[in-house]
């Protein structure tokens, strides 16, 4: 076996779209999903306009450097993602608005990480693969960043980092 990063990716989108998770779970309806990349901020800030949009981004992957695998039937690595949620954001730059939607948006990133750093709820996808993540959660790399905030553009953009680990089957032959 490799390291399978898909199912991680996979349990982590379905995670915050809803559609899994025992404990701690993120409401169903309260993001969609879409690749940030390519998009200029005027189209991420229109596709963020009826319900915030998120991405999710495995950065690195790596062995541990706390097992060697030489003597071992398996050996963990280190993954470390990015999930990143675009908001509309009025150009009414108005005291109250403006804070409402960073605080909104802070919620909501306090609900992805209570979710997927709650143990068990990674793991395996709604298909049955298991993600192979230590303790089937992701650890938070330091919370939640407002990382972008552009009224003229209508965008407000928020930004978790995770780690997790994953027990790795060597390969015999």
């Amino acid at each position: 076996m490799s390291l399978a990063s898909v199912p991680i990716l996979s349990a982590v989108k379905e995670i915050i779209l809803g559609e899994s998770g025992a404990v701690r779970i993120v409401a169903p309806g309260t993001f969609q999903y879409g690749k940030h990349f390519g998009l200029n901020d005027d189209e991420l800030a229109r596709k963020a306009l009826v319900l915030p949009i998120f991405d999710v981004n495995i950065q690195t992957a790596s062995p541990s450097p706390t097992t060697t695998g030489v003597f071992s039937s398996f050996r963990v690595y280190v993954v470390r993602l990015t999930v990143s949620v675009a908001y509309w954001l009025s150009s009414e730059v108005l005291d109250d608005s403006r804070e409402l939607a960073r605080a909104t948006a802070l919620d909501d990133a306090d609900r992805i990480l209570q979710a997927l750093t709650y143990p068990g709820n990674l793991a395996q996808t709604s298909a049955a693969v298991e993600t192979n993540l230590v303790s089937a959660c992701l650890q938070s790399d330091g919370g939640a960043a407002i990382t972008r905030e552009d009224p003229d553009q209508n965008l407000l953009i928020t930004t978790m980092t995770f780690s997790g680990l994953v027990k790795v089957v060597q390969a015999v032959a």
